[in-house]
């Protein structure tokens, strides 16, 4: 028996670990795919002290960068990885399905019941990874590419969000298909500008706030590895401005700051959604808590932040676009 464990999910290894040319040792999990752990860090970072929430979220980030190695410098910005609503999870499944299951029509069988069992026995270290069949291991992997808990939660993903009223998925007993709507759904997501460096950002022109976008927003983006653009021009109640138009078409995925509520940036949130292109919300605190957003945007997860605490929403912005694989591998 297979006595090593994966140093984030626990699990048992499916394959014993080797190092690479660099010394790192190298990994292949079940759950978190085929990873690397640089020596330094393999040593340094407290594995077995690590939250549940934690082990989740880098071993379903590490599914979504197969090959990627963690090192001194990003273990800390994995081990704080915010952890995506329900609907991103849900977007991040429906995306792993089209790609496994490419034939519109195609039955996608899985045996909740079964595997489950098989899960909670590999936990458990009652089972090893070699003795599992191929659907067995497919269904653990949907655990990692959903960002799922546990079982579950995989099950709340596909069967109460995703099979809503035959929205995105239809099921009958084990067997599911992508509906049409899951097809359109998935272009939309697709089609937009995916190798495009550009990310275009909307907030009313105030000089306070362009200070802080300077400083922390835009280092953010960079750090990223995007280009950041922002318009600097005064509200008007002219049409938008073309060439606002034209960057946000071109753009990877777009900053919104609703901080003040400038129609103009509600406008351009818009707009984007419109064509299918992510928006990260952004809002200063006391804004957001007084008077707030408006209404058809407030149920929409949004990143607070302080002006006298700039390196926290810098943070917390890198790893939202890193959450929502949008971020360099």
């Amino acid at each position: 028996m297979n006595k090593e464990n994966c140093n984030v999910c626990q699990l048992p290894l499916a394959d014993k670990s080797h190092y690479d040319e660099t010394g790192a040792s190298v990994f292949k999990c079940i759950k978190c795919g085929r990873f690397a752990i640089e020596e330094k860090a393999l040593i340094t970072v407290p594995w077995d002290e690590i939250f549940p929430d934690q082990r989740t979220k880098i071993s379903s980030w590490l599914r979504e960068n197969p090959g990627a190695k963690i090192t001194t410098s990003n273990n800390i910005r994995l081990l704080n990885l915010p952890m995506p609503t329900v609907a991103e999870k849900a977007e991040k499944l429906l995306q792993f399905l089209c790609a496994k299951y490419p034939n519109p029509g195609q039955l996608i069988k899985i045996n909740f019941a079964n595997n489950h069992y098989i899960f909670e026995s590999l936990i458990k270290h009652e089972k090893e990874p070699e003795s599992l069949n191929k659907e067995q291991k497919e269904y653990i992997s949907l655990i990692a590419h959903s960002w799922a808990h546990n079982s579950q939660e995989l099950k709340y993903i596909l069967n109460d969000y995703l099979c809503i009223n035959r929205k995105y998925l239809y099921c009958q007993g084990e067997n599911y298909k992508i509906t049409p709507e899951g097809w359109v759904k998935l272009d939309s997501i697709q089609n937009t500008n995916i190798n495009s460096r550009l990310v275009f950002i909307a907030m009313k022109f105030d000089e306070q706030l362009k200070q802080f976008s300077e400083s922390y927003i835009e280092p953010a983006i960079q750090n990223t590895g995007y280009t950041p653009k922002i318009v600097d021009k005064h509200e008007h109640n002219n049409l938008i401005d073309d060439e606002i138009i034209a960057l946000i078409r071109q753009s990877r995925f777009m900053i919104a700051d609703y901080t003040y509520n400038s129609c103009g940036v509600y406008y351009e949130a818009g707009f984007a959604l419109g064509l299918g292109i992510e928006v990260i919300r952004l809002c200063e605190s006391n804004f957001f808590k007084n008077p707030g957003l408006h209404f058809d945007q407030s149920h929409y997860p949004v990143l607070p932040w302080e002006f006298e605490k700039g390196k926290v929403l810098q943070k917390n912005l890198e790893n939202k676009i890193i959450v929502l694989g949008l971020g360099n591998k």
